[in-house]
């Protein structure tokens, strides 16, 4: 590890212990699919893959063909459902690599049923409007593909649009929806519980609407540790994921010297900053935006932007001992200062850092841990190495 100056440290057993707060939730035999698209959120979709396995995940999940494969060529086995339906053109392709497609077009199952068929996932527009059969067409649907022999049904789902909002209202109804057309279906012969696999709830949605849990449910952000919006914090999550970075400068500042390009910042008296490799290139400072949720949040939103380019305002992006320790000019592409404060940091000593974890690129390493040791590393994302023994993912 003392040959990087800034990497990323992801705590094994927290997966395990947040994957097993998630299964003790649930009603006996509910299944569990473990996601782990856009590289398991930022911690690397192999490692986390491996873990989550063995910690009991019934199948998982990423988003496309590409994140699928890299799974594949990292020697993972297990059932992998593609979220992104599938086009007619990929169906070899998926068929090759044994993965679950998601269809939503006739087009898409006759092609699966060309390149060989078996099980598939169903994908049912609930009101998102984004992928699926629409539910109201939903047994028509299944009538028309079911000519297609080969073709094996083992999953119906869809997904909850509002389960972050304040009001549950809108994530209730889609939930009666997405059960009346399950309904429909079973009174057609296409649904029979224990057979095929409804699935409906993701993260928030398994603490906060347990009547959504159909036969699986679809855990991601809990996975790495984190609560949605509005969700009850009613099961124990722990902290995977830290960024480390080692100051690689320090200097002390006489005031008035300025800092940084643009010369934005002024010491206003002696100072002591320290400097870290990590700028925007890294996803240092790069928050994720959203539309506020009400007009009052926009006004104040507004006015935080103005009072920043005003005067702007020193990002609280380090840490060290539980300490807050501001930047000092700007963000540059891959170095910020920050100020060392009356701590008695020096060259070489590390400090926490605040980097949003889908941010993080797969350039930055990842070191993964179990109990407080160095089991995996990898460099680039889907380049694991092994460095500590012979079989560093046993079951525990």
């Amino acid at each position: 590890m003392q040959l990087h100056n800034a990497w990323i440290e992801v705590n094994l057993d927290a997966l395990h212990h947040n994957i097993t707060s998630v299964k003790s939730h649930l009603a006996p035999g509910v299944k569990l699919l473990a996601v782990v698209k856009a590289d398991a959120y930022g911690l690397g979709a192999l490692a986390c893959a491996k873990q989550f396995i063995l910690s009991g995940a019934d199948l998982l999940a990423v988003s496309t063909y590409a994140e699928a494969i890299q799974l594949r060529k990292g020697g993972i086995e297990a059932p992998i459902l593609v979220f992104m339906p599938m086009l007619a053109k990929e169906a070899d392709a998926f068929w090759q690599a044994r993965l679950l497609p998601s269809i939503d077009t006739e087009s898409a199952a006759a092609a699966w049923q060309q390149a060989g068929g078996g099980p598939f996932h169903l994908v049912i527009n609930t009101s998102m409007n984004r992928f699926g059969v629409n539910a109201a067409e939903a047994v028509s649907f299944c009538k028309k593909i079911a000519q297609l022999p080969s073709l094996q049904l083992q999953g119906i789902y869809s997904h909850i649009a509002c389960g972050q909002n304040k009001d549950p209202g809108p994530a209730q109804a889609q939930i009666a929806l997405f059960r009346s057309t399950l309904q429909e279906l079973a009174a057609a012969g296409f649904y029979q519980r224990g057979e095929v696999l409804a699935h409906l709830a993701a993260s928030s949605a398994i603490l906060r609407f347990p009547e959504a849990h159909f036969d699986m449910v679809r855990a991601g952000t809990l996975l790495y540790g984190q609560f949605p919006a509005y969700s009850p914090h009613n099961i124990e999550l722990q902290e995977p994921y830290a960024v480390k970075a080692r100051l690689v400068e320090i200097r002390r500042l006489q005031k008035g010297d300025a800092v940084g390009y643009g010369a934005d910042f002024i010491a206003k008296k002696e100072m002591r900053i320290g400097v870290i490799p990590l700028g925007y290139a890294d996803g240092l400072g790069n928050q994720l935006q959203t539309r506020p949720a009400t007009l009052s949040n926009s006004i104040k939103e507004g006015l935080k932007m103005l009072r920043n380019w005003v005067k702007p305002k020193r990002a609280a992006i380090c840490s060290y001992q539980g300490k807050s320790l501001l930047t000092v000019g700007r963000i540059a592409m891959q170095a910020t200062a920050i100020d060392l404060g009356k701590t008695a940091l020096q060259l070489g000593d590390i400090v926490q850092v605040r980097l949003r974890r889908t941010a993080a690129p797969a350039t930055l390493p990842r070191f993964y841990m179990r109990q407080n040791k160095i089991v995996w590393q990898n460099y680039v994302t889907t380049n694991i190495e092994e460095i500590e023994g012979k079989a560093q993912f046993r079951q525990m």
